[in-house]
This record gives C-alpha cells, structure tokens and sequence, in this order.
C-alpha cells in the first residue's frame, strides 16, 4: 500500500521509532521470500484434524508465490507453484460449495482466517446482506463485474456470436456470476429470501434508498445459503485467504508472461473454468501471449471477485487508467415481477465519476500524524511533502 516502508527486524526503542528512515520495498521483499523459504522448510505439509489453521508449508510456499507474481519474478513463481501443486491440494468440486461453513478446511483451503462463533465470530457477513433481510448492503459489486462474466458458451459477451442479449443479462452466463453475485429477481439458495428488487422505489431494497446498494448488486459468495447460520453477525464462517485455484491461475500467468505456454498452461486454467461449470479453452482463439493473457486476467476477476485480490491485480498490472477512472455503473432500471422476472426499461444506474491519477495513486500517501512524530519520514510522490 505505502511501497517502502519503515522496516527492522530487531527491538527498537521509542528514540530509534521516531527517528527511522523508510527501507526500500525491495529490500523488505527480499527478506520476506528468505523468511518464507525457510519457513517452507521446516513446516509440515499437515496437521491433525484438531489441529486445523496451523501454517503449512503449503501455506508458505503460495504465499511466496503470491509475492513473486506480484513482483514480476514469474521464474520463482512457477517454481513455487509447482511445489505446491505436489502437496496434494485439488479444487472443491462446486464453487458455490466452496465457501459454505460446512465444507471449511476442504481440499483447495491453503490459508486461512479462522473464526469460531460466540467465542472469536465473523461478523462481517452481514455487510454483505440486503437491507430487508437485515443486512447493511456495504459492499456493492459494479456492471463492470457482472460484465466481466463469460457466457456459458464461454465466450466474453464482447462477441457478437456469444448469444448474449442485454434485456436479458444474467441468461446463461458464467455460474459464477449468481454465485457470486445477487442481481435484480435473484434468489439465495436455499430459498430464504427470493425475488430480490432494487429496482422498485417501495421496496426495503430499492437502489437510492437508504441502507440499500447503490448499484442494485449484492454479494452473494459467502452467504448464498442463508440457513446455515443462525446469526449472520454471529458466524463462524472461516475466510480463505489463500486457495487452490490461485495457485493454478498464478503458475499459468507466471508462464504466459515467461512465453512458455504449453499444455500445462491450458490444463491449469481448464481446471478452474470447468468446475465453473464453463468449457475448457478454445485454444484456437487463446492461441498467443496476448490472448491468453486477456483470458488469465478476465479467469482471475471471476474467480476470486470479492476476495481481496482485484486491486492488487490492478496495481502490478498498472491497468487503473482504464479501470478506474470515468462514470461506474450499476444495473438497469427495470421492474421486477412477483415470480422475479425481469422487464429492463432504462438505462444503468449511474453510481458516480473516478478519478485516478497514475503518478500518485497507486500508493497511499504516508501519514501525516506519523511524519509529524518522525521527521525522517518522506512522502510518496504525488503527495503533499
């Protein structure tokens, strides 16, 4: 977030505190892959089912390979990766089911946070809820997501000969765009809450109303089935911060930027569109560095959307000129019948204009309540010195 860094790794006093210098993010890098190949080398590939959440090697070899892909360093990351493609990790067969607390610690889980209700809850499910179920509509995904979903055919809805028609958007699309995210005459799985409408201005879920989503979208991963928790504040919901699939989506970039695309760069991506429930790769049409790298990024949006990893994407990728700048929207104005059919009559919903300026804004500016206790603090370019 801030590039370099006050950094030590010994005890320092209060004197030393305020008067430190910021480290270069390459240095703070370079003794975290040290740190983490070590730490791979004296951690066990398991643990005992008590023993749950434990770091593994697993766990320290795809976080490295995180950070390597990250940084460019693509030869470490498909090194990296393959080590832990050797662990014995596989891809949960329904990605719906993935993230269900009943199926925690299933065989793609390589990191993460654990949560036990009552004692040590998740609380945060409810932010993603609707306002007439309770929930706060905190988090808002934009067109833009739902636009980033192939259709079934696994074609982008760019192509004329997807089957794609815009009065009926969310026909026959990825399954992980209704997995991932309720829209307008959306339902949760377990029919706890159907026909969901944001698009009638008497509805507890109307966009402009308060508590609501702006945009007319709400998360849907994570709590697609409301009858397994009690109290969505009060959850014991565990967050994957590092799974399979990211490992198999990393070593096929890693590749493809290395020019080494071969059949394992193919069956590396297939294997997470096809337990999406999409086709395996038109290898006629992803054919070349260019098109594969299209297609690993817009796999990347779909897979982890809502997870963490989009803006870090957008940041190494250095894409924020032409993702985030500009007018964002929401769905189209429509209304929403009993039986939660659809009738689009307007335009979408205009959310609000962004701003970006690339020579600052892919770092934060260091704080001033932190510059004034340490002089020696200096300030990300862009920002007031």
């Amino acid at each position: 977030m801030y590039g370099d860094a006050v950094f030590d790794t010994t005890t320092v006093t209060t004197t030393e505190a305020n008067t430190a210098t910021r480290t270069p993010k390459a240095d703070i890098i370079k003794f975290e892959l040290s740190e983490l190949a070590a730490a791979a080398q004296d951690l066990p590939t398991s643990y005992p089912a008590a023993q749950l959440g434990h770091i593994t090697k697993g766990a320290a070899l795809a976080l490295k390979m995180r950070i390597e892909l990250f940084e460019a360093d693509y030869t470490d990351c498909v090194a990296d990766a393959q080590q832990v493609m050797q662990l014995g990790y596989a891809l949960y067969p329904s990605y719906s089911g993935l993230f269900r607390i009943g199926n925690e610690g299933s065989s793609e889980d390589i990191l993460d946070v654990q949560y036990m209700e009552n004692t040590h809850p998740n609380g945060t499910l409810g932010v993603m809820l609707p306002n007439s179920i309770g929930g706060w509509s905190s988090i808002d995904p934009l067109q833009a997501l739902v636009d980033n979903y192939e259709m079934a055919n696994g074609k982008p809805i760019t192509d004329a000969s997807s089957g794609y028609d815009p009065n009926h958007p969310y026909d026959n699309r990825d399954p992980r765009l209704k997995e991932t995210i309720l829209v307008p005459g959306g339902a949760y799985a377990d029919s706890s809450f159907t026909d969901y409408d944001p698009l009638d201005a008497s509805s507890n879920d109307y966009y402009s109303g308060n508590n609501s989503s702006r945009t007319g979208y709400e998360v849907l991963k994570f709590t697609s089935y409301q009858k397994d928790f009690d109290n969505i504040w009060n959850t014991g919901l565990d967050m994957m911060l590092i799974r399979y699939a990211e490992v198999l989506l990393s070593y096929a970039e890693a590749k493809i930027e290395l020019g080494q695309i071969d059949a394992t760069v193919y069956n590396a991506i297939d294997q997470v569109r096809v337990r999406a429930g999409l086709p395996k790769t038109d290898q006629t049409v992803y054919n070349s560095q260019s098109t594969l790298r299209t297609l690993v990024r817009r796999e990347r949006r779909s897979e982890f959307a809502m997870e963490g990893l989009r803006w870090f994407d957008v940041q190494r990728w250095q894409i924020a000129p032409q993702v985030m700048t500009g007018q964002v929207y929401g769905a189209r104005t429509g209304t929403v019948s009993s039986t939660g059919q659809v009738t689009f009559t307007g335009s979408n919903i205009p959310v609000e204009t962004r701003l970006f300026d690339p020579t600052k804004n892919y770092l934060w500016p260091i704080p001033q309540a932190q510059r004034n206790i340490d002089k020696n603090l200096t300030q990300n370019p862009g920002y007031s010195q």
